[in-house]
């Protein structure tokens, strides 16, 4: 039998260890980078400050359609033709509701447009100075009942589910290599001006359904005509609970992949994005790890690079951490028909 003794060059074996140790660095930045990501999104159930233990629902109808913290219902309860507290035997609250006397959509969406442009007025909540002229509808579940509309930039105070659209758009180059459009957000964005986004993606607004969202959004971020963007695939949600100064967001995040392409270049249209840049996967992990991106990009970015294989249990020590992210039981945050009652006897 031949055997064969092969004398690899020491300095070939460093620079193979320095270039293999590099690659584990990056990877644990991008890894930290996205669990940083999801502390800051999931704040409410995460964060040691959070006023989880002390915020009580919000019912309409007898069903929990939002969350009060404390200090925002207090503010509220002050208005007691729009709201009404539910007490236990104890005296003590244990829930909020809308007034029974508001009996329709329309009388309970009028009631809090006219309260929260009061407040607004009153400069009450820093959030308000937001006002968007743009409309949620109130469910419990999307594609639920709506029991009100809210004004977008209102919802958080009542901490009512919020609903988006992300779409991340990609090819393969000429050489099998996967390549990411991504998106830089206009400076005169009111919340995370500069930062870097998907190539597209919206909150889901009154009449409009995820499809509807994802069409209008490519026209209009990225000028994706209708005929391409159709051809995004639904490939799951995201789901986080953020709270702030502002109040409490629960969000769930429709996620779409969309393969574009390679003679297609996105461009601005609506202003919200200043400019889009095609990057390998690694400068998007890199620009990741750096802290560039809009914190629930960087969870749909993660998503995506694990769907996709890039990865992997056997080469990202945080593969596991990293796939559970982003994949938060909303509904444990609210009380439904059937559990209505805990607490009041």
């Amino acid at each position: 039998m031949l055997h064969l003794h092969l004398s690899i060059p020491k300095s070939l074996i460093t620079c193979q260890s320095k270039a293999r140790s590099k690659v584990e660095a990056m990877s644990t930045e991008f890894g930290l980078a996205v669990l940083r990501a999801a502390e800051f999104c999931d704040s409410f159930n995460l964060s040691k400050e959070s006023s989880k233990p002390r915020c009580l629902p919000l019912l309409c109808n007898g069903v929990q359609v939002g969350l009060l913290r404390p200090d925002i219902m207090k503010c509220l309860l002050q208005f007691n033709e729009v709201f009404e507290p539910v007490r236990g035997v104890d005296g003590e609250i244990k829930q909020v509701r809308l007034c029974d006397k508001l009996k329709t959509i329309e009388e309970r969406s009028s009631a809090l447009h006219r309260l929260f442009l009061l407040l607004r007025q009153q400069h009450a909540f820093p959030c308000l100075k937001g006002w968007r002229d743009e409309v949620y509808a109130v469910s419990d579940v999307f594609g639920g009942q709506d029991y009100f509309h809210c004004e977008r930039a209102a919802a958080k105070l009542i901490g009512v589910r919020k609903y988006g659209v992300h779409i991340n758009g990609y090819f393969y180059n000429e050489v099998g290599s996967l390549v990411m459009w991504i998106g830089k957000r206009s400076i005169l964005k009111p919340k995370y001006p500069g930062l870097l986004d998907n190539i597209a993606a919206g909150g889901i607004r009154m009449g409009l359904g995820a499809l509807d969202t994802l069409l209008h959004e490519c026209r209009e971020e990225a000028s994706i005509p209708e005929e391409m963007a159709v051809k995004s695939k639904p490939v799951g949600a995201l789901t986080y609970c953020h709270e702030s100064v502002d109040g409490i967001e629960p969000e769930t995040i429709f996620i779409y992949d969309l393969e574009l392409p390679r003679d297609f270049v996105p461009r601005p249209h609506d202003g919200e994005v200043e400019e889009f840049q095609l990057w390998t996967v690694e400068k998007v992990k890199q620009e990741v790890a750096s802290g560039k991106f809009k914190p629930n990009c960087i969870l749909v970015i993660s998503n995506f690079l694990i769907r996709h294989g890039l990865i992997t249990a056997d080469k990202d020590p945080m593969y596991e951490r990293l796939t559970g992210v982003g994949h938060v039981d909303l509904f444990r945050l609210f009380t439904y028909p059937g559990n209505l009652c805990n607490g009041l006897s």
